[in-house]
């Protein structure tokens, strides 16, 4: 096809925006950080905040996954549910596990190894004879080996 200006920049789909300039994987990057602080405890609004990301209302209705959209008012939605506080005093009981540590026996193995006899004949050594032979100057000439019988 024709060559047409900009045609090699990538774009965010429906949107015809570049993507380099749209700035998704930052975006992206810190939506999962805000995700895994609020699940974790952290006030959404501060996660929000923190993060630089805009704030979003929420409507208050519960997920679809605690209660079916079918039995939600839509004029008043949180009447769906109600949220009650109360201070509880729980005691719980404790715990007291008694057991006895098993007792493991196992016999050492019996390992017969049949008796091994190496035996290394050396053939006896000789006592070998050198000879040096200098010149006048004291280099060496030649040098003569022989073993004695």
């Amino acid at each position: 096809m024709a060559p047409t200006e900009g045609g090699d920049v990538y774009r965010v789909p429906l949107a015809n925006v570049d993507i380099a300039a749209a700035n998704l994987s930052e975006l992206d990057r810190k939506s999962v950080i805000a995700q895994r602080l609020i699940l974790s405890g952290f006030d959404p609004a501060e996660v929000m905040a923190s993060l630089e990301l805009p704030r979003i209302a929420h409507t208050g209705v519960p997920s679809t996954q605690l209660q079916a959209l079918s039995t939600i008012n839509p004029a008043d939605p949180a009447s769906v549910y109600e949220v009650k506080s109360q201070d509880m005093n729980i005691n719980m009981p404790e715990v007291v596990l008694n057991y006895t540590p098993p007792a493991v026996n196992v016999p050492a193995p019996i390992i017969n190894v049949p008796e091994t006899v190496v035996r290394v004949n050396m053939p006896q050594s000789k006592p070998t004879v050198r000879t040096v032979e200098r010149d006048s100057d004291g280099r060496i000439l030649t040098i003569t080996e022989r073993v004695e019988d």
